[in-house]
């Protein structure tokens, strides 16, 4: 993660994300050095591939090297797309939308750009995709991991229901 998102966001820290200064080639290869071992470790990696953090909806997406290079070094490894969203929908709360997709198939022989291209695909598709599902309402294909709490809205809805007579015979809204 970039130095200056690391230091907004500490949380990540928390999660395992390291500092990359973005400004420094020998920094990014010092990072992605450190990437390539934890994964050879056995450990999984999250990155960005365009190499900071965009508005969901900017076309195209516009990956860095970074993915198609660790993919490299790591033959054998599982590149798996991982995509969020997040929305208001109909709620006074914004919904957080997240889709784990298959791994992606890359061969070793298979050019950095070329592999940059099919990941960059590959994610984008799934984003459309779960943008779709989300925005469509096709929210019966996602599995609630946190239960938020009941908004103001929801409470006025309750309220309205409980005394039907003030606020007319059927108390909807």
């Amino acid at each position: 993660m970039s130095e200056e998102g690391l230091k907004k966001f500490p949380f990540f820290g928390k999660l395992g994300a390291f500092p990359v200064d973005t400004s420094s080639r020998t920094s990014i290869l010092r990072s992605m050095n450190r990437a390539v071992s934890l994964i050879q470790d056995g450990r999984s990696v999250f990155l960005f591939p365009q190499g900071n953090e965009y508005h969901v909806d900017i076309r195209p997406l516009g990956f860095k090297g970074g993915a198609a290079w660790l993919a490299e070094k790591t033959s054998g490894c599982d590149v798996v797309p991982v995509t969020f969203y997040h929305t208001l929908l109909h709620e006074q709360l914004p919904e957080f939308f997240i889709r784990v997709g298959s791994p992606v198939s890359l061969q070793k022989e298979t050019p950095r750009k070329e592999m940059n291209r099919i990941l960059e695909a590959e994610l984008g598709d799934q984003l459309d995709g779960l943008k779709e599902d989300a925005i469509s309402g096709k929210t019966d294909r996602f599995y609630p991991l946190i239960q938020g709490r009941r908004t103001v809205g929801d409470r006025w809805y309750t309220f309205k229901q409980t005394f039907p007579r003030i606020f007319g015979r059927t108390g909807q809204r």
